[in-house]
């Protein structure tokens, strides 16, 4: 099923071309979150990638490859996605351990374990589809004591049921700037083609002390927090993508009224900010025909850690000064601490609606 994520290597092509099969349909509306760590979008680039296929047909939402004869000189590895994704450590497969309240946490509560010197694993999970690619994985931890120089902590990035080891890193106490405080440790791991790779973030407490684990945020590692500016048609979606000249990628959500619901049109990226005020610049247009006090939709910014609503604003059909021309619509949000942040654009429905982008940039403007 790696075909879903948008890989697809040769065996899997001798074997679809044995069964007689010479074209794939990819829809973008039947794309559940289980069957891949990323967007739709992401995979229908990586197929669009592959050097097995060439497209036929393309209606969207839906497009039709045709299997190759001749493999092409196209690499769907080098297609990542804006995306990020944060697992919280004790909503992971807990197996010891205890979820404790934590102020210092991302959302207020840490998986926390006191060991006394035999190897523990604290949790595993989530067991996901992730596409083949370069990742980074970086775990928040702290500890009560980091006065010593023994090892603590073993993190590791787990694939095929826990039998193969991706990567791994070994944490001593002095590795730690302060007692208390939360740290990153990020681990770089490559997940080859052939495999459909489920994959796991295992912390192990493996030293005398205590132990609190907040989370797991994982990115392609070509992605480098923090990422100021986001294609729309990169990130979750409802409605459609379209060609748009206006675009900044060539490329649009539009939600149209009789096709799509009044719904949220666009999600993403699940990235890290630091601690500051910042704005958020939607960029959006609008199909006239309406009252200029008409509500068309919602621009809004949440944190992924707590799903707390930072910033909303209604979005006016007087906020558009011309028919069909892309207006910059800026949303001011706070973050108290650093956190994983996700932008929405909310369609009432009663409106066609293009996104382009999001533009995030420092300071309440």
């Amino acid at each position: 099923f790696t075909v879903n994520s948008g890989d697809l290597d040769a065996a899997q092509v001798k074997f679809l071309k044995n069964m007689g099969v010479g074209y794939l349909i990819f829809h973008e509306e039947a794309y559940p979150p289980k069957v891949s760590a990323f967007p739709q979008s992401a995979a229908l680039k990586r197929l669009e990638m592959s050097p097995f296929l060439e497209i036929a047909m393309q209606e969207p939402p839906l497009t039709l490859f045709r299997l190759v004869n001749t493999p092409k000189n196209k690499k769907p590895s080098e297609v990542t996605s804006p995306m990020g994704l944060l697992f919280q450590s004790e909503s992971l497969v807990r197996i010891n351990g205890i979820s404790e309240e934590d102020a210092t946490a991302g959302n207020g509560v840490a998986l926390v374990y006191e060991g006394a010197g035999e190897e523990k694993i604290l949790n595993a999970g989530p067991y996901m589809t992730f596409p083949t690619g370069s990742y980074r994985a970086t775990f928040r931890v702290k500890v009560a004591d980091n006065s010593s120089n023994e090892p603590l902590v073993k993190l590791d990035v787990a694939g095929d049921k826990g039998r193969v080891i991706l990567a791994k890193k070994i944490i001593r106490g002095t590795d730690f700037t302060a007692s208390g405080e939360y740290q990153d440790f990020s681990l770089e791991y490559t997940l080859y083609e052939g495999i459909a790779w489920q994959v796991e973030f295992r912390p192990y407490l493996i030293g005398r002390g205590k132990v609190y684990m907040d989370s797991v945020y994982v990115t392609f590692a070509d992605r480098v927090d923090p990422t100021w500016e986001y294609e729309a048609e990169q990130m979750y979606y409802t409605g459609q993508i379209e060609k748009d000249d206006d675009a900044s990628g060539g490329m649009a959500v539009v939600s149209t009224p009789g096709r799509d619901p009044a719904d949220v049109m666009m999600r993403g990226p699940d990235r890290a900010y630091n601690a500051g005020e910042y704005t958020a610049h939607f960029r959006l247009k609008l199909q006239r025909g309406h009252a200029p006090a008409d509500i068309v939709a919602k621009i809004s910014a949440y944190s992924v850690n707590t799903g707390e609503l930072l910033a909303s604003r209604n979005v006016m059909a007087s906020d558009f000064k011309e028919e069909w021309k892309y207006e910059s619509l800026p949303l001011p949000f706070s973050l108290g601490k650093k956190d994983v942040v996700e932008f929405r654009v909310f369609s009432n429905g009663i409106a066609k609606l293009a996104v382009d982008s999001v533009k995030v940039v420092p300071g309440l403007i």
